[in-house]
């Protein structure tokens, strides 16, 4: 009867709106880890563009100058080895 359907309606709907509410819900969710994840991605494709963009020059010129660095602390430091404070003291 149609009073039969009416009432299963209307006993329904509190549970439809429950449903909706948890939907909406789940995709508010979704739509933030979505914004995460670009921001992920933007942030990844900024640093491997920082890491790709080096100019070969430069980072050879940067290398060498810190070859030159370690060069010279490890001469110090072997001619601190060699030292004994009798020698010193001479």
């Amino acid at each position: 009867s149609l009073a039969a359907a009416s009432a299963s309606l209307v006993a329904a709907q509190p549970g439809l709106i429950d449903i909706a509410a948890d939907l909406g819900g789940l995709q508010e969710q979704a739509a933030r880890a979505a914004d995460d994840a670009d921001d992920t991605r933007m942030q990844m494709e900024s640093r491997l563009n920082e890491v790709i963009g080096i100019d070969p020059y430069e980072a050879a010129a940067r290398l060498s100058g810190l070859q030159g660095a370690l060069e010279s602390a490890l001469t110090v430091q072997s001619m601190t080895r060699s030292l004994s404070f009798v020698r010193f003291i001479q």
